[in-house]
């Protein structure tokens, strides 16, 4: 089926088009980039299919790199930008849930189309014949649906990550998955397990950072079973007390749905700050449930699901050290931010305030104040570092160096303690500040 609509495709695209043509081969761009533009997105990248097979084309572009030629792909350099180009294919044989045992070029669009994995991923298009849509793509991305291109139990079969992209797809467009691919989804979870963690925690993470409320409760309450088992312990754990309105399930969804920024370590905070609820639940004889430790609980839980799921260093350990704090009790004045700031570093401070904020926004009523005061705290340290007053070592007027000259100490001598109660002083006195003065103040300091 093909379609009248106009694509602006780059020049630089359009050149490797029209060699192609020239060349006397059957040239579109598809998938993603025909998505996108059919939506008013600008496309990060531009794909090509082709009915030349791989070795013709490193004829045909002499600056063509063999990016995926097994699988009919290379990319061929152009001063615009690299162009992933492969030829119309068929697969078969899928054994490891990710790549084709076999692949099979041929002259057919819409056999290389039906092969991929959404509807709205399988539409082509050129200059000359429009859109070529032969699954209905464009109805489909009219109306905001997901579906799997053919049966949605053999595309996931074929590659078992096409899961967990539906539902990224999902909350990346706002769109809704049709339900046979949904329940096909759900029936082929379990497959999850068999691919690489690395593999899974990229599309994690789109999926946590790019849904809302209702998406990320609908994958959350099937999926975690697989992924988060410690989360999934969480489901029906009630919390009945003077603070909480949730369940322990419903307040980690809510709150990590409620954080609509991009740091991944703060919606990994969110998610896992309470999971260590379910190994904790107390009873006391008013009939009010406690978590007494689920901190602790929940740090070295986090530790654990992170580790598994392949985390940078980094994410782990900042992830963990925002969910061992999350119980500090916020003050809303000046010394307070500043001590935030110097104690977890400006980025750290405010992350901590992010999953703050997340934690109380949905508790009862009567606590809706503590969420005040959090965003007074943080409205303050922006206020702080605005005016630049000192909160860390590193805003100090003197540095190591300075202090091991001036005092004529060798570089192991007291330098950090020093160094730390300059700070104290200028976090009191931000007039302090100022090199003559703080090696001063460092000359009296008594030596012990």
């Amino acid at each position: 089926m093909a379609c009248l609509m106009e694509i602006d495709i780059p020049v630089y695209v359009r050149d490797v088009l029209n060699i192609l043509e020239k060349n006397r081969h059957d040239a579109y761009v598809a998938g993603g980039c025909v998505r996108d533009s059919l939506l008013g997105k600008e496309p990060g990248d531009w794909d090509v299919a082709t009915d030349c097979v791989p070795e013709k084309m490193m004829e045909i572009f002499p600056n063509a790199v063999p990016t995926g030629i097994k699988y009919g792909t290379v990319t061929v350099l152009t001063g615009g930008g690299p162009v992933e180009v492969t030829a119309f294919r068929t697969d078969s044989g899928y054994s490891d849930g990710r790549r084709p045992g076999s692949v099979k070029f041929t002259k057919n669009l819409c056999k290389d189309l039906e092969r991929r994995d959404f509807t709205i991923n399988s539409i082509a298009y050129n200059l000359k014949s429009g859109l070529i849509d032969p699954l209905g793509g464009v109805c489909d991305l009219k109306n905001r649906i997901i579906r799997c291109s053919g049966d949605p139990s053999v595309r996931f079969a074929e590659d078992y990550l096409r899961i967990l992209r539906a539902f990224r797809f999902s909350a990346k467009l706002g769109f809704l998955i049709e339900p046979e691919t949904k329940k096909a989804a759900v029936q082929n979870k379990w497959r999850l397990l068999k691919i690489s963690a690395e593999r899974v925690q990229k599309e994690f993470n789109e999926i946590l950072l790019r849904s809302g409320y209702k998406e990320l409760d609908d994958f959350l309450s099937e999926f975690s079973e697989v992924l988060l088992p410690e989360l999934y312990a969480c489901k029906g754990i009630t919390q009945r007390n003077n603070n909480h309105r949730y369940d322990v399930f419903d307040h980690i969804v809510r709150g990590t749905a409620d954080y609509t920024g991009n740091d991944i370590k703060v919606k990994l905070a969110i998610l896992l700050h309470d999971v260590g609820k379910s190994k904790c639940k107390t009873t006391d004889e008013m009939g009010l449930e406690h978590f007494y430790g689920h901190g602790e609980i929940s740090e070295q839980l986090a530790k654990n699901i992170l580790i598994r799921m392949k985390y940078p260093g980094d994410v782990v350990r900042d992830v963990c050290r925002l969910i061992k704090h999350h119980h500090i009790l916020i003050e809303p004045n000046e010394g307070f931010a500043k001590k935030m700031l110097r104690e977890f570093g400006r980025e750290q401070a405010f992350r901590l305030m992010e999953l703050k904020i997340a934690d109380t926004g949905n508790l009862k009523e009567s606590r809706k104040c503590w969420t005040e005061e959090i965003m007074e705290c943080r409205k303050l340290m922006f206020s702080i570092i605005e005016k630049k007053q000192p909160c860390s070592l590193a805003d100090l007027a003197v540095n190591g160096t300075d202090i091991i000259k001036h005092l004529n100490l060798v570089p192991s001598e007291r330098v950090g303690e020093i160094l730390e109660y300059l700070l104290d002083r200028v976090i009191d006195d931000p007039k302090l500040n100022e090199k003559k003065t703080l090696l001063e103040i460092a000359a009296e300091i008594p030596t012990v």
